[in-house]
């Protein structure tokens, strides 16, 4: 299982280099897991920063109805990585968070005896 994850973490960072849509996507899933917030921090690894402010307003807060939306640099995250936070709360959409939740999900399921019929 390990080096299945280990794959597909691979694929999700060469998916990240081809372009800005695969990075807009994760950051508005992260933006939408956080629900309704009338204040919003994105922070991203300082060049998906820089990609997302440049991308302005057809980057990926386009067509999210939010009061504002704060773009920050963090130095500690790597390329394709986002935390969102919000007044109710925080959403890790870190690809390290998100490749353990599938391999909880997939452990999971795995261990569940089958039904018979």
């Amino acid at each position: 299982m390990e080096i299945a994850v280990v794959i597909a973490r691979r694929i999700l960072e060469m998916e990240l280099q081809t372009g800005t849509a695969p990075l807009f996507s994760l950051v508005r899933s992260a933006v939408r897991r956080l629900g309704e917030s009338r204040k919003i921090v994105v922070r991203l690894s300082p060049g998906d920063a820089a990609a997302v402010q440049a991308a302005g307003e057809g980057g990926p807060m386009h067509g999210v109805a939010i009061a504002k939306v704060e773009i920050m640099a963090d130095a500690t995250l790597t390329p394709g990585d986002c935390i969102v936070d919000g007044e109710h709360g925080t959403v890790d959409g870190r690809l390290s968070a998100r490749l353990d939740e599938v391999r909880r999900l997939v452990t999971s399921a795995l261990s569940e005896p089958e039904e018979k019929s």
